[in-house]
């Protein structure tokens, strides 16, 4: 870490030592999170400072790249960690691998709202903690978080910037950091975004597979007609309507996802009130 007479010396030459641990942990969390590579060794000896505050890195022999499904994901587990929503952190370490699909939600978002208690300052109760303990040890509960082989050097790296950081300035704080790149650097706007075509894709996809019922649908109207050939029946055109509006909202989605869904719901329920209305 910054021994101290490396702190004193940046001190001499007049260098806020609160602002160079933000700096140079919003300098690694930008390369993690919007670069194809980070550097994964910030030891101090990689790191130096000029005298007008400039940082300088040394030594990209150790190097570490995240694909952008996982960069989303850690983007979700931080937004989680600054609105204290426990439920995102653990969709987050399930979607990234950290942790076992089969563990046991509730107990875990206990240990995630103590998670997000420390984060922000607030230290959890003996009596909490000792609650937590005792309720895992009567299930035979083991927390079952797992290391994904690309967050080795994600977490190496993580461990030694706090190090540093603290060791610059004891009172830091990486909220404040999470708080400058969600918010004022728009990563947060780029997770949403994220989610939004995650969602449509998904939507989509539950659509293919239920158009699949459409040839059914249109074998139940012949049948009906040639039962009822003397008959006027209203649901032939209906059901062409239908099937016009439901293909346009399908191909609208990805331009007006919530306003096609809603379409798509609307004329799905038509569907289903023709199959059943009786003449």
């Amino acid at each position: 870490m910054f021994c101290q007479e490396t702190s004193k010396i940046i001190e001499k030459v007049e260098i806020d030592l609160k602002d160079l641990a933000f700096r140079i942990d919003i300098l690694f969390m930008r390369m993690l999170l919007r670069n194809d590579i980070f550097h994964a060794d910030p030891h101090p000896g990689n790191i130096s400072v000029t005298d007008d505050g400039k940082i300088i890195l040394y030594d990209f022999g150790m190097v570490g790249t995240l694909d952008g499904k996982t960069k989303f994901s850690l983007l979700s587990l931080y937004d989680g960690l600054v609105n204290t929503d426990p439920d995102e952190i653990i969709d987050a370490l399930l979607a990234m691998g950290a942790l076992s699909p089969v563990a046991n939600r509730a107990l875990m978002r206990k240990s995630m709202e103590m998670v997000i208690a420390d984060f922000h300052g607030k230290n959890p109760e003996e009596a909490e903690i000792n609650e937590l303990l005792q309720i895992a040890n009567e299930v035979i509960f083991e927390f079952p978080f797992r290391l994904p082989r690309p967050l080795v050097l994600y977490m190496r790296m993580s461990s030694l910037l706090e190090g540093i950081c603290l060791q610059l300035d004891p009172e830091f704080k990486f909220v404040r950091v999470l708080r400058q790149l969600l918010y004022s650097e728009g990563m947060l706007d780029e997770l949403y975004r994220h989610q939004l075509k995650e969602f449509s894709r998904k939507a989509i996809i539950s659509l293919e597979k239920g158009l699949d019922v459409l040839p059914l649908l249109k074998k139940k109207l012949e049948d009906d007609i040639q039962n009822a050939p003397a008959r006027k029946d209203r649901k032939v055109p209906a059901s062409v309507f239908l099937g016009a509006v439901l293909l346009s909202s399908v191909l609208e989605l990805n331009m007006h996802p919530l306003l096609s869904l809603i379409v798509i719901a609307i004329d799905l329920a038509g569907f289903g009130y023709l199959l059943l209305k009786k003449e």
